[in-house]
């Protein structure tokens, strides 16, 4: 046995050998057998048994804080020195993998070990394109190992096609507990277009309508010539990475993660091609659900594999299912109208997650087979890998614990050789080595950030650290907002504000920059905007939840008072326009609430100032948080020669200095004055990837929405504060009162 099958777990479920002598599972995929689906759970003694005892250790983990307890683990987690090797090899000397983490380093793993990727079927006209589907996938890093394996094994004539979904990052009522912040890989506009989030525009697969808009997708794509209805399937691989944190529900990760991995299932069998290979992430294999998934797939592929790679640490209960050659006729015949009546979620993912946080009952799914249809042998097959599996991670668990209390120098020395020994063999081993900076994916832009971090957010980050170390996720009480009201009172001032004219790009790029709307599912409230600090969105979120909202209505009296900015205007004796925004003086209007109206608003207020060249534009605005209204303000800085947004306490101002149409912009000013793309369901007209391009101008609105939030949270806190401390003045009075009759 190798090094690394030391360090990693491998199990074969279901064999399509012809060997007599072979002692796993087998099954005829073109057997005529009936597998029907009931109702009442039934359950397996001895892996009940397991659970238990995998759960009581499990328990022992939260007595540490949170933060320390993966710190420990990450440091005694031999794989995690792989990583850490390649950034110090000579071999890879300024030549990093894009997205190199513990992720990349799992699938790359996945990958050599099951040799999922070939082309030698020289027979197949359509061998020269891999095409895959990632699930789940944000970041980015199985599609970055993807291409890094395609590029280092394979020939240079192989075409990479790749199509990715995770939960939109960029979607204003995705709460972003729920998604991947780390936008790199998606942000790049090259990559951009690759992401598919659905009809909603949320990327959520639970919704009823991903599955057909995703068809519908495909179809426009890659079989636009095609006759038929796409039955031949599209892809040679798919993969679903997905999960969420499951550190308060532990005794119930396996039930609470398995309607996202039958969805991952149900689109990954619905567009897989005849021969086709799989990888989805799994959990445990305790519940009956599970196992009649598992006994699905082993019905529909050659192969089935559960397999821990060398990165996955060996204290959770992560485990891939791969799947080999699929048997796409057989899965139509035989399942998919099985896994259809099943995969109705009456929710969506995020109410899923929301619904798992908050202990409620997780979603009742029917993918039971009957117990008497399914083999001894396979039953059997699944309890010894689960046996496996169970005493290996309580074995990591115990061991983590015994060092986490006595962690000795010797112990540090001898854990630092084995990352070092394991690291030099998995990459001789697979046969890694550096590619050329050209066949990335994309370079360098995706991997860079594009902002900086605003200096008063790092008071607030500390202060949401401080609560994630105490195992607490979420404000509970009036001492925390009263700690948190402090820390923003503390902030940067009005006069901290960089104010400054930034001068508009106009370049070849503005006369290929054109309107591309995006439309999706209507959103009540903004939880997330890549246009504002996100621990200040946080913070306004959490007051907010304490406090009445009507403290954060505008200050009507004060609204709009133009004399804030009336020394920018001095600068020119040309006329000034200036659009006010009425809808948002509206006593109910708070930032965080769909804008869609009162861009429509600006849209018809500005092309009815019908401006002439070299006249001048203030825009005042309450603020600019959603992917419309900042689109909408990206396009207009292209018709002007500079401008520049300045925050107060009541609202933003955008300053537009020499209207200029010109043959650069001329195009997109047309394609902008059209009303065509106004509907209910618009959600932007340029894409964030194209927004955040333009550094100058996303650094400008982030600027401008930071400052402008600051203000008012620090209004509402001076408001909360005086409130709470006569409250305390009350109670000691009349505490001192009772004593004096006493």
């Amino acid at each position: 046995m190798s090094i690394l099958e030391d360090y990693s777990s491998k199990y074969c479920i279901k064999c399509n050998c012809e060997k007599q002598s072979c002692q796993l599972f087998h099954i005829d995929n073109d057997d005529h057998n009936e597998f029907d689906l009931v109702k009442d759970e039934w359950q397996i003694d001895r892996l009940q048994n397991i659970r238990q005892q995998l759960n009581e250790c499990k328990g022992q983990i939260s007595q540490y804080p949170i933060n320390d307890w993966n710190e420990h683990t990450d440091f005694t987690e031999i794989s995690s020195g792989i990583k850490d090797h390649i950034h110090r090899s000579k071999l890879f000397r300024r030549n990093i993998p894009p997205l190199l983490t513990r992720a990349w380093i799992k699938f790359y793993d996945i990958l050599c070990t099951f040799n999922l990727i070939d082309n030698n079927n020289d027979d197949d006209e359509d061998s020269n394109n891999i095409r895959v589907l990632f699930l789940c996938e944000a970041p980015g890093a199985f599609i970055n190992a993807t291409n890094h394996f395609i590029k280092s094994r394979l020939q240079d004539s192989v075409n990479f096609e790749w199509i990715a979904n995770t939960l939109n990052p960029y979607y204003e009522q995705i709460d972003r507990r729920n998604c991947i912040w780390m936008d790199w890989f998606i942000r790049e506009p090259k990559c951009f277009q690759n992401w598919f989030f659905g009809h909603s525009n949320k990327g959520d697969i639970l919704e009823v309508s991903y599955l057909k808009s995703l068809n519908d997708y495909l179809k426009k794509r890659f079989h636009s010539n095609d006759n038929d209805d796409n039955n031949d399937g599209t892809f040679d691989l798919i993969t679903g990475d997905g999960a969420f944190d499951c550190f308060d529900c532990f005794d119930r990760q396996e039930e609470s993660v398995f309607p996202l991995i039958t969805a991952e299932i149900k689109i990954s069998l619905e567009n897989l091609r005849n021969g086709g290979n799989m990888v989805i992430k799994f959990f445990t294999f305790f519940n009956c659900k599970t196992i009649s998934l598992l006994f699905l797939l082993s019905n529909c592929f050659d192969n089935v594999y559960c397999y821990k790679p060398i990165a996955s640490k060996k204290g959770n209960s992560e485990i891939y299912i791969i799947g080999k050659g699929f048997h796409r006729q057989h899965y139509l015949l035989k399942w998919s109208d099985k896994l259809k009546i099943i995969n109705q979620f009456p929710i969506g993912l995020q109410e899923l997650i929301s619904d798992i946080f908050n202990q409620s009952m997780i979603i009742d799914q029917t993918l039971i087979i009957d117990r008497k249809l399914i083999p001894n042998e396979f039953i059997e097959k699944i309890c010894k890998i689960v046996t496996n599996l169970a005493v290996k991670q309580m074995q990591a668990i115990n061991y983590n614990i015994r060092l986490f209390k006595s962690l000795t120098t010797e112990i540090i020395d001898e854990i630092e050789q084995s990352k070092q020994s394991l690291a030099n063999t998995f990459i001789q081993q697979f046969k890694l080595f550096p590619i050329d900076k050209s066949k990335r994916i994309v370079y360098p832009s995706a991997y860079s950030t594009t902002t900086t971090t605003p200096i008063f957010s790092k008071k607030l980050e500390q202060f949401y650290q401080s609560l994630q170390q105490n195992n607490r996720y979420k404000i509970e009480d009036k001492n925390d907002i009263e700690k948190l009201c402090q820390i923003l009172l503390k902030s940067l001032s009005v006069d901290d504000q960089p104010i400054k004219w930034n001068s508009s790009i106009i370049d070849e790029n503005i006369v290929l920059l054109s309107i591309k709307p995006i439309y999706g599912e209507s959103y009540q409230l903004i939880n997330n905007s890549r246009f504002v600090c996100m621990f200040l969105l946080k913070s306004y979120e959490n007051i907010q939840s304490f406090c009445h909202r009507s403290l954060f209505y505008p200050p009507i009296k004060y609204y709009y008072n133009v004399d804030t900015v009336s020394k920018e205007c001095l600068i020119s004796r040309k006329r000034w326009h200036i659009i006010t925004v009425k809808s948002l003086i509206n006593e109910r209007s708070l930032i965080d609430t769909n804008d869609y109206e009162l861009c429509q608003e600006l849209y018809r207020k500005f092309f009815q100032k019908n401006l002439s060249k070299n006249e001048n534009l203030i825009i005042c605005i309450r603020s600019l948080l959603s992917r419309l209204s900042v689109s909408i303000i990206f396009i207009l800085t292209k018709f002007f020669k500079k401008y520049q947004f300045i925050s107060s306490c009541d609202g933003i101002y955008l300053l537009f200095n020499d209207f200029n149409l010109n043959d650069e912009n001329y195009n997109l000013y047309q394609q902008f004055s059209s009303s065509i793309y106004w509907q209910s369901t618009l959600l932007e007209l340029i894409s964030i990837p194209i927004i955040q391009s333009d550094q100058i101008f996303f650094n400008a609105i982030m600027i401008a929405n930071n400052y402008n939030l600051l203000f008012q949270l620090k209004r509402v806190s001076n408001i909360f504060l005086d409130i709470h401390n006569e409250k305390n003045d009350c109670l000691n009075i009349t505490s001192t009162s009772s004593s004096s009759t006493a």
